[in-house]
């Protein structure tokens, strides 16, 4: 039988035809991000200024792609599946990717030849929400005093302008470069001995208990010097207050200083925790120098704590408290004078002596009588404890109440199971009908928030609306449909709550005026603003004005 004979040429060059490793490829990752979200928002919270930044929420996961070129010989195009399908899913066809959960996501990629793997990483970081203190609300305590502080260091230094003595110790020169004597400020209730001491009364001080003196110096604005030897004294409970009377009375050019009222809680919210080192403080220390502290709360059980000032050139007048600054005071300037707060108990830390005014009186009057302490006046900045700025403001019937086209009809039920709400019920044909109180004393630029409780009566809108009483302006307004809980209307920033039981909590913030002592007023419409007919009505409850961008509790008011 003849042999086969077979051509190697041509089979070796058949078996290379078909080799795998000519159809090699690669794979490469193309990464892709989703970003969403992501906001600052700015408000009030009493006299604190607060900014919440909301990050971003980002996504990131990957296309797959093919990096090296596939011989188009191969007789099909590569196909692309994912094995972690719960992490990232591929189109079959483009590889591209759509994100499914965090995780790395195991990818194929099949040609007919060959199939390859590749890790592709999927992630998600969910937007995050953060709030810091950044000021202090225009027109509040707090912002006068920092602008006092603020303007009276402006371009000053510590070196020069701090020291209350131009050599300390051994003169009692006045340093006439002092920041706040160059500010028009009686420093000589500050005491000038070796242990600190300030003078709240022409023959009365006070002293820290755990740092006692038997004699204070206190030195006139001409750098006179008089030593006071302490003749009693009373520690206030279990504080570090010691209040001395001194066997001599101070001389008529050397000043006491006053005391916050026992009410400035109302006026310094310090029990808003992350609100601190934003606006300064007075602080001196036994090297009697006139230092500036940041503010940090205010805590009515009877103790106050500050720290470094959050504004720089505060930072420039600041010192850490050091062993020997016990009993040195502690000052808020307001209208340009000094207002104790304290005197120094530790590194950050004293008893604040307004919420024992009355106790230091009656002290007083058991060592000798003869005085009593003059506290400051806080009327002309905003109370944030008497926050519904409404008179009358549950009883929507009387003056100062308009009901010259309303009836207010009391004794309906309201939210909280009483009966003290009111149908507000047009009398008139006008499309005008309303109810209003005016308010006084605006703030200006505060951005004050108006809300009402309301329920739809045979009306099934509402209409609350703030309105600047001296400009004859609208400010703001909402307009509220209670059927489908729709907002018809609105000027300003709006919200309206479901309370439950039918009723409703609408709400319009918006800066009232900006000039200070303008009215402003609240309107109440039995329905739509130009809609209202003869007989419409709606169930009220509550109205309020307080300052801020939200409602705060109610408050009754008379």
């Amino acid at each position: 039988m003849p042999k086969l004979r077979v051509d190697k040429t041509i089979a070796s060059a058949k078996i290379a035809l078909f080799d795998p490793a000519s159809y090699e490829f690669d794979l490469s990752l193309n990464q892709r991000v989703s970003t969403v979200g992501g906001t600052t928002t700015d408000y009030d919270q009493q006299d604190a200024i607060f900014r919440e930044s909301i990050n971003s929420q980002v996504t990131q996961w990957n296309d797959v792609s093919v990096s090296g070129e596939v011989n188009p010989g191969v007789g099909g195009d590569i196909v692309y599946e994912s094995k972690s399908p719960d992490v990232m899913t591929v189109d079959p066809a483009t590889g591209v990717g759509t994100f499914v959960g965090n995780g790395t996501a195991k990818i194929l990629a099949r040609s007919p030849w060959l199939t390859k793997r590749i890790l592709a990483p999927a992630s998600i970081s969910p937007s995050t929400t953060a709030r810091t203190s950044i000021g202090v609300v225009a027109g509040s305590l707090a912002a006068h005093c920092n602008d006092q502080v603020a303007a009276a260091i402006d371009g000053l230094s510590l070196a020069t302008n701090g020291p209350l003595f131009s050599s300390f110790p051994g003169s009692y020169a006045r340093n006439a470069s002092n920041w706040l004597t160059l500010a028009g400020v009686d420093v000589t209730c500050i005491g000038a001995g070796t242990r600190g001491s300030v003078l709240i009364a022409q023959q009365y001080g006070i002293q820290a208990d755990h740092y006692q003196s038997s004699q204070d110096i206190y030195v006139d604005p001409d750098g006179n010097a008089t030593t006071l030897t302490v003749a009693s004294r009373t520690r206030i409970g279990f504080t570090d207050i010691s209040v001395v009377r001194y066997t001599s009375a101070a001389p008529e050019d050397i000043t006491p200083c006053k005391i916050l009222p026992a009410n400035a809680g109302n006026f310094i919210p310090g029990a808003i925790t992350d609100y601190k080192y934003k606006w300064g403080l007075v602080k001196t220390d036994k090297e009697k120098k006139a230092l500036v502290a940041g503010f940090a709360t205010l805590n009515l059980a009877g103790s106050m704590y500050w720290g470094q000032p959050s504004d720089t050139d505060q930072q420039t007048f600041y010192e850490a408290t050091v062993d020997g600054d016990s009993g040195s005071p502690v000052f808020a300037l307001i209208g340009g004078e000094l207002v104790l707060f304290c005197v120094t108990t530790s590194s950050f830390f004293g008893n604040v002596l307004c919420v024992y005014n009355s106790v230091i009186n009656d002290a007083i009057t058991a060592m000798g009588g003869g005085a009593t302490v003059t506290t400051a006046s806080l009327s002309a900045y905003p109370d944030y404890t008497a926050h519904n700025k409404l008179p009358k403001s549950s009883v929507l019937g009387a003056s100062p109440w308009s009901a010259a086209t309303t009836s207010a009809t009391g004794g309906q039920a309201s939210p909280d199971g009483a009966n003290d709400a009111y149908l507000l019920q047009a009398i008139t044909s006008s499309t005008s009908a309303l109810t209003l109180v005016e308010f006084s004393s605006v703030q200006a630029n505060q951005t004050y928030c108006f809300s009402v409780y309301a329920k739809a009566g045979n009306s099934n809108e509402i209409e609350l609306l703030a309105y600047n009483q001296t400009t004859a302006t609208t400010v703001g307004r909402v307009s509220f449909r209670f059927s489908d809980e729709t907002i018809t209307g609105s000027l300003g920033t709006v919200s309206v709550t479901d309370v439950g039981g039918g009723w409703y909590r609408l709400q319009v913030s918006v800066v009232v005026a900006t000039v200070a002592g303008q009215s402003g007023r609240l309107y109440l419409y039995p329905s739509k603003q130009g809609t209202v007919v003869l007989g419409d009505n709606v169930y009220v409850w509550h109205p309020q004005v307080n300052l801020g961008t939200s409602p705060l509790g109610y408050q009754d008011t008379v």
